[in-house]
């Protein structure tokens, strides 16, 4: 069964994404700080992480770099949930290793389609 970690400050948010994620019948946890998941992924073994950008103590762009600069992390694939919808820091996160980049509000299909292609490349 795979392992998503839900990362967003608002609790709402997180009850959306996991509702949206249902269909996989996957194990899902979550964290509320960019802190929380670094301390979460370094003791735990997710599958997937969709993340937020904007968020306490530790911010996604920050959790993405600590991901990509640890071995044993680099390789879980990233999906940045996020209001900011800015075409330059889109690339630029895709080009430091995030996955899939989605943009609030979203349709549940999307995050749905996005879990499913990368725990199928995971596979």
């Amino acid at each position: 069964m795979a392992r998503i970690l839900i990362v967003d400050d608002s609790p709402t948010m997180r009850q959306l994404l996991a509702a949206c994620l249902t269909p996989l019948a996957a194990e899902l946890a979550e964290a509320s700080t960019g802190l929380e998941a670094v301390e979460r992924l370094t003791i735990e073994t997710f599958d997937l992480v969709f993340l937020d950008i904007n968020m306490p103590d530790m911010d996604g762009v920050e959790v993405v770099a600590f991901l990509k600069s640890h071995p044993s992390l680099a390789r879980v694939p990233v999906v940045m949930v996020t209001t900011r919808s800015d075409p330059g820091l889109r690339d630029r996160l895709l080009a430091q290793g995030v996955n899939r980049y989605i943009t609030k509000p979203f349709e549940p299909d999307q995050v749905l389609e996005a879990a499913r292609e990368l725990l199928a490349a995971e596979a």
